[in-house]
């Protein structure tokens, strides 16, 4: 073993026993001084990548997948594995793509590995409009909420945004009111459409306050248009009395 992960190994050794030991019926310590190693661990996020870990530290060698790397990541914060943490941060930024997002998204919730989700909701949020048919219901809010407003967040259709945030609503009674109001307010709701602006309205989630800059900015051209009729109009009422002046 070399001296790196001797070292590493002694400091799992020494995190472990003050960690673990009211836990295990025998300390790794005193179960090596007894020629046998007996590890008893009682948290159920570990038990599973367990062996992976042992690999490593006597090894050298561990397999890392997108299902296990939040549990080894965590598990190596936990007990000081430095270089086994290099390792998996390294995989991580190199395998989180369009593709793998949102499962390692899931991992790392699951494991509450903060670093890993912000990678994960900036990979989401930047490739955004090309994740079809995707349910966002299970997120939390405040997850939901970092991933739709993000500064990067790619969006082919504001409607669209729309339709997958009001699902989200609808999803999760427990929200307040000001929550709503923040989801909601994350849609740029003057790039839809006035037809898209009449099915919100319809739907009746979006509050009037934000709907309504929206929709006067829609009808500003129709506005426009027929006062420019109107003028004209004038003009040409104005010409003909003129004219029947001139003519008598």
């Amino acid at each position: 073993m070399g001296e790196g992960k001797a070292r590493e190994a002694k400091t799992f050794n020494n995190n472990y026993n003050s960690r673990s030991k009211k836990d295990s019926e025998v300390s790794p310590t005193e179960a090596i001084l007894a020629n046998k190693l007996t590890v008893h661990i009682h948290r159920a996020e570990f038990e599973n990548i367990f062996p992976e870990v042992l690999e490593y530290m006597y090894k050298g060698t561990i397999q890392i997948t997108i299902h296990n790397c939040a549990a080894l990541l965590s598990f190596a914060r936990v007990f000081c594995a430095v270089s086994l943490g290099k390792i998996l941060k390294s995989f991580i930024r190199k395998n989180v793509q369009r593709e793998t997002a949102l499962t390692f998204l899931e991992e790392s919730i699951k494991y509450s590995i903060t670093d890993m989700q912000n990678i994960c909701i900036h990979c989401i949020a930047r490739n955004f409009c090309y994740l079809y048919n995707v349910d966002y219901t299970w997120l939390s809010y405040h997850v939901f909420k970092k991933i739709i407003s993000h500064p990067r967040l790619s969006v082919k259709s504001e409607f669209l945004l729309y339709k997958i945030v009001a699902g989200f609503i609808a999803a999760h009674k427990e929200l307040s009111e000001s929550e709503i109001q923040v989801l909601l307010s994350c849609i740029r709701f003057t790039w839809c459409s006035y037809d898209e602006l009449l099915i919100i309205i319809t739907e009746k989630v979006v509050p009037a306050s934000l709907l309504l800059e929206p929709l006067m900015l829609r009808l500003l051209p129709y506005e426009r248009l027929g006062f420019e009729r109107g003028e004209k109009g004038s003009e040409m009422r104005v010409e003909r009395g003129q004219e029947r002046k001139a003519q008598r």
